[in-house]
């Protein structure tokens, strides 16, 4: 069995259909390249997000992507309770490089994963009485109260997708890369994992093609994180910067109040739903710390 385990967001679903499509050691499995650059067009083999799904464990499966960490279960607590024999499997992992490469995938997790599913973080943590005593569910926040509250949390959700090297190393067998050499060498790493998985790579025109328009349908998602750095320098350094809100979806305006956070700086957000479009504008909701 080939496993692999990666932070949402960082192209485990890519890895699958790679490995299907682009070795001679499996059927091929037909799906595309969707708007939003990711491979959700095919039907994974077994694709385990919580505990309930390890119920359905099979000797059989060939291949098994395992998103980490779990409601309430880190990657080490995964590899506990995991039915199978890890030794014995080809294992691959895919974590975050750094704090910053774990805020872009943050990005990836929103446009590909969690438009419809963040809720669920919220009301996860339930602390949504912290802005308001009165509310009796995560579904009563305001946006501005949902944007303070993730820019508050999501370092622990980095946290969990950065530290990765101890539970694994005490696995032993396990092929780590991150998400950044994915995005700027996907070629390269793909041919990590077939070789660390004992396979035959099959690089077809249809192989070159394919990685050349993934490469391509990732990069909207880059931009924005670039716009990201240009509104806080903008922002703290005085200069005019316009952007439209149709630019920066809600984690980007997350990300933008942690990091003026991070220079000493807290924005007056309450009744914020509509975030600011340009720096002036920003600048002026601004309280130095």
């Amino acid at each position: 069995m080939i496993n692999i385990f990666f932070a949402p967001g960082t192209f485990g679903s890519t890895m699958e259909y790679m490995l299907r499509n682009f070795t001679k050691d499996f059927e091929n499995v037909k799906g595309n390249i969707m708007l939003d650059g990711s491979m959700h067009s095919f039907k994974k083999e077994w694709h385990v997000a919580s505990l309930d799904k390890t119920e359905t464990y099979s000797e059989e499966i060939e291949i098994s992507t395992v998103t980490y960490p779990w409601y309430g279960k880190s990657l080490d607590e995964i590899f506990n309770v995991w039915p199978g024999d890890l030794k014995k499997s080809k294992n691959v992992c895919i974590k975050v490089k750094d704090l910053e490469a774990g805020e872009l995938n943050l990005l990836f997790f929103f446009y590909k994963i969690a438009k419809s599913i963040l809720s669920d973080y919220f009301a996860a943590d339930k602390h949504f009485a912290r802005w308001n005593s009165n509310y009796t569910n995560h579904k009563d926040m305001q946006k501005w109260e949902k944007r303070e509250w993730y820019s508050l949390f999501y370092i622990g959700l980095l946290n969990d997708w950065l530290n990765v090297e101890k539970p694994i190393n005490q696995i032993g067998n396990f092929l780590l890369i991150n998400n950044i050499d994915i995005l700027n060498n996907l070629d390269i790493e793909f041919t990590k994992i077939v070789d660390h998985c004992g396979l035959t790579e099959d690089k077809s025109i249809e192989y070159f093609e394919f990685v050349t328009k993934w490469t391509k349908a990732q990069q909207y998602i880059l931009e924005e994180f670039k716009l990201i750095d240009k509104v806080v320098l903008s922002t703290i350094n005085g200069l005019d910067f316009d952007w439209s809100q149709d630019r920066l979806c809600f984690t980007s305006e997350c990300i933008i109040q942690k990091r003026l956070r991070d220079n000493g700086y807290e924005i007056k957000c309450y009744n914020l739903n509509d975030f600011p479009t340009n720096s002036e504008q920003l600048y002026n909701l601004l309280e130095k710390q």
